[in-house]
């Protein structure tokens, strides 16, 4: 391959310690705890710390236990502006509103983790104004109708990042406001593992109160100012959005407005109205890795150049994609032959073109052949009726009926713990989500409830692949597994461990002891 074209040259010679037993009126004591003064009458006065948490919390958890939340205002993403207009995120991370990008206007839907576009063509012709000089995406069909694209389309996923239970959270900046040589006092459950708790001993770090004005106050959180409303309720949320990945840079500056159940039924029947609109659609962004080709079977009269192609587009059941290639080939420098071919792959499938050039023999010692190919990309994607409705069901379903409650408890106290509860929740360690007494450290958007155990595990589990008896945490991973089973009540349980063999000695110790309705499975660590 050429370096510098890219084109063909040949010269020839990816439970945690839950808290089961936590007792949830210390637990929200230990969360909050400060130091308390006295006032000149002699009550108890919480410090300015401790009261900007409280406040805190009582604006975000609501936001974080609503069904859905609609976001107004501007996000940058990895140095690209979003204007965002009546963006709507469920607790299922489905998604639907309006975004601009470069002041070209479109509107966005998200669900069950395929997403759509429509928009004009001026906005297809700048979103590709940057791409390779050779490959031409024909977006013709897109233009003024609804389009499927790749996850992701806009730098991020939208109904990860503005999902409202994890912005809400992450909004606390906690993590990065966590003092790692604060005292601390350990919660009791779990306290033997690598996921144990612990609750600070004194005020909350790096949060303050912002003045108090007609319109509201704001809270800030480390690098995150919260805007309040006069009642104390959440306006508005500003700053680095933490969920977002580290390699693409997201901050906020965005309105919120929660949604009720009635809310959420609606936008759900919305999308279903447009299941005969979303079930055969344009894909102009398909995504098709650049084409690698070959000029091996080169003679001094005769050249075959192949091309191998393959495409992917999640969220699509079918559909076509079709790539029409024109190639030249020069011979010492010299014309010497076009071709064009069509190929037509299967939607997620692979193609393979062929160009065949005849030539007079230069007749030299050395002889260098060069092909130049320019490509363009028209794709359709289908995805099935019943598909839609169903996501659609399933996630007003997730949204609504959610069994459980946002809650403080103690932060997980080993860095890796916490990044780990961060990459498999999408939330701080320092709130569960309450299943009636029983704290799990999320819940996915599918509605599966979700227990994490990080790195440390594997150093328990004894030769015969089970965890040691004798180890304290034994007995408490078995006393917590047994209240999720129990709390869960037929709703999925999943068991997230970041090492194999813990994983298995989870299996053992749930298939031991009779407990079912749990899954065990094995994320490594990101970045470990």
């Amino acid at each position: 391959m050429d370096d510098n074209e890219g084109e063909p040259t040949m010269r020839k010679p990816l439970i945690v310690a839950i808290g089961g037993a936590v007792c949830l009126v210390l637990a929200l004591i230990l969360a909050l705890s400060g130091v308390i003064p006295l006032s000149t009458s002699g009550q108890a006065v919480a410090s300015a710390p401790t009261r900007a948490q409280h406040q805190l919390n009582d604006a975000t958890l609501p936001m974080a236990d609503a069904p859905a939340a609609q976001y107004s205002g501007e996000m940058a993403v990895d140095g690209r502006t979003l204007a965002v207009q009546d963006l709507t995120v469920t607790a299922a991370g489905d998604v639907s509103g309006k975004i601009a990008v470069n002041q070209q206007p479109a509107e966005v839907l998200e669900l069950d983790g395929t997403t759509y576009v429509k928009a004009g063509a001026g906005f297809w012709e700048a979103w590709n104004s940057d791409g390779p000089d050779n490959i031409r995406r024909d977006s013709t069909g897109a233009a003024g109708n609804w389009a499927m694209v790749p996850p992701g389309f806009f730098g991020v996923d939208l109904g990860t990042l503005l999902r409202p239970s994890s912005f809400a959270l992450t909004s606390q900046d906690q993590d990065d406001r966590i003092q790692p040589d604060a005292p601390t006092t350990p919660v009791a459950a779990g306290d033997q593992t690598p996921d144990r708790r612990g609750t600070p001993t004194g005020d909350p770090a790096d949060i303050r109160i912002g003045p108090m004005q007609d319109d509201g106050q704001t809270i800030v959180a480390g690098q995150n100012p919260v805007r309040l409303n006069p009642d104390g309720t959440i306006y508005g949320i500003a700053g680095p959005v933490r969920t977002a990945p580290a390699d693409r840079p997201t901050t906020s500056k965005l309105k919120v407005t929660l949604l009720s159940n009635d809310g959420v039924t609606e936008f759900y029947a919305t999308v279903q109205g447009l299941k005969d609109p979303l079930s055969k659609v344009a894909a102009p962004e398909v995504n098709v890795p650049k084409p690698v080709g070959n000029l091996d079977n080169c003679t001094n009269t005769y050249c075959l150049l192949v091309y191998n192609f393959s495409n992917s587009m999640p969220g699509a059941d079918r559909g076509t994609v079709t790539i029409v290639q024109t190639s030249s080939l020069t011979v010492n420098g010299a014309p010497a032959g076009t071709c064009t071919r069509t190929t037509t792959m299967k939607m997620n499938g692979t193609g393979m073109s062929q160009c065949v050039f005849t030539f007079a023999d230069p007749r030299t010692r050395t002889i260098n052949y060069h092909a130049d190919s320019n490509f363009t990309i028209s794709a359709t994607a289908e995805k099935d009726v019943t598909v839609i409705v169903q996501s659609a069901e399933r996630g007003r379903d997730v949204a609504t009926k959610q069994p459980g409650h946002w809650f403080p408890v103690g932060y997980k106290l080993d860095p890796n713990a916490r990044r780990f509860n961060q990459q498999i929740t999408g939330n701080p360690s320092g709130f569960a989500y309450l299943v009636g007494d029983v704290p799990f450290d999320g819940r996915e958007t599918d509605g599966t409830l979700l227990m994490t155990a990080a790195p440390g595990y594997d150093s328990h589990v004894s030769a015969g692949g089970v965890f040691d008896p004798a180890w304290p945490g034994t007995a408490q991973l078995l006393d917590q597994a047994k209240k999720a089973a129990a709390a869960g009540e037929g709703q999925p349980v999943r068991w997230v461990f970041a090492e194999q063999r813990s994983a298995g000695a989870a299996s053992k110790l749930l298939a031991d002891n009779g407990i079912s309705g749990i899954q065990v499975v094995t994320v490594p660590l990101a970045g470990a």
